[in-house]
């Protein structure tokens, strides 16, 4: 049997991080930062499989962020004419599929904490010679995050010193005072 390994990385792509943007952030108006979890997910497993027997594989999924990555879903498509005989993960649940004939195997994990990972260890059953495409994807929860600004109401007072009548054509000096 083939024993060929293969290790394949595929990383969520972010917008790289601003230079300008950690230089006086106050200055620049800007009332909070904050960044999100950076994840990554690598399938780990041989190249080269035999037909009708188990090829083992491993989803290693990677937060190299500062911030816990929640409610992460991790879904492998595995096509119709492979049997999902085993799905073990180190963190959160996956449910074999209910026909265990391909489809997609969704891995749960509720919270994963910034630089740590998780492994799914998964064993696949080929039943026809063709090649075996493993999709996987992956999402999580937005960043939620929120500030409290203070809203002020102008309290503008204004006084008007003068004479309190002026007769048509004549002229008149008044001082005008605002206060707040």
């Amino acid at each position: 049997a083939p024993t060929e390994s293969a290790r394949t990385a595929v990383e969520r792509t972010a917008p790289e991080p601003r230079v300008a943007a950690n230089r006086s952030l106050a200055s620049q108006g800007v009332l909070f930062r904050r960044s999100g979890p950076q994840l990554s997910v690598e399938t780990i497993g041989p190249q080269r499989i035999v037909l009708n027997r188990d090829a083992k594989y491993r989803v290693v999924m990677q937060n190299s962020g500062d911030t816990p990555a929640r409610e992460v879903k991790v879904t492998v498509h595995v096509p119709a004419w492979a049997d999902v005989v085993s799905a073990s993960p180190s963190l959160g649940s996956a449910p074999l599929p209910a026909s265990r004939t391909g489809g997609a195997l969704e891995w749960i994990v509720s919270e994963l904490d910034s630089q740590t990972e998780a492994v799914l260890e998964l064993t696949l059953l080929p039943k026809e010679s063709r090649p075996l495409e493993l999709g996987v994807q992956w999402s999580s929860a937005p960043i939620r995050s929120h500030v409290s600004v203070e809203v002020q109401e102008p309290k503008l007072v204004l006084n008007v010193k003068g004479p309190k009548e002026v007769e048509y054509g004549a002229r008149a000096i008044y001082e005008l005072t605002f206060e707040n």
